[in-house]
């Protein structure tokens, strides 16, 4: 590996231990909690509620056993609109809707939920956005144009997901695509 690609793989690396998983050990179930003045991680609750001057020094959001099937971004993350990482994990969700409206979003860790698709503009109008986990989902296709739209993007996991042999998905190992796995 090559010193530039060692260098994103670290910076990466450390951008993603800024949301720990272990957050959501730290939480009592149906509650949110501040932790390192900047830091919401919530169990089983919507941070809806966190509205005035604690919602402006919020930079990192994590979200664990989210209680429905969908994730409405503009309902429960509409007031948090600085959120630069943002973790939705070990959850039931099936659907996502577009986080077009939280343009400093930099990280987004989709991981452990029970997505099966994603629209085409969930990641729309997002310019510093660099990195994407969708690990361990149920994931099976996904279009090109989810990404194409992002001139940050450099990081995409996709493990642990049920990919079809679809040609479809040639996008993720060609070249002329700007391949996420190269």
């Amino acid at each position: 590996m090559d010193s530039w690609h060692h260098l994103l793989f670290l910076s990466v690396w450390w951008s993603l231990r800024i949301v720990p998983s272990s957050a959501c050990h730290r939480v009592h179930h149906g509650d949110c909690q501040l932790l390192d003045h900047c830091h919401l991680v919530c169990v089983g609750a919507s941070p809806t509620t966190l509205y005035g001057d604690i919602s402006k020094n919020i930079t990192n959001v994590t979200l664990c056993a989210w209680p429905y099937k969908t994730f409405k971004v503009a309902k429960h993350m509409g007031h948090l609109r600085d959120v630069e990482h943002f973790t939705l994990r070990h959850s039931d969700v099936e659907h996502i809707e577009s986080f077009h409206a939280h343009r400093a979003l930099q990280t987004v860790n989709l991981t452990e939920l029970q997505l099966t698709q994603m629209e085409r503009d969930v990641f729309s109008q997002l310019p510093v956005l660099h990195s994407v986990d969708l690990r361990h989902n149920r994931l099976s296709y996904l279009d090109y144009q989810i990404f194409s739209s992002l001139p940050a993007l450099h990081t995409l996991y996709l493990a642990g997901n049920n990919w079809t042999c679809d040609p479809r998905l040639i996008w993720i190992i060609s070249d002329a695509e700007g391949s996420v796995g190269s």
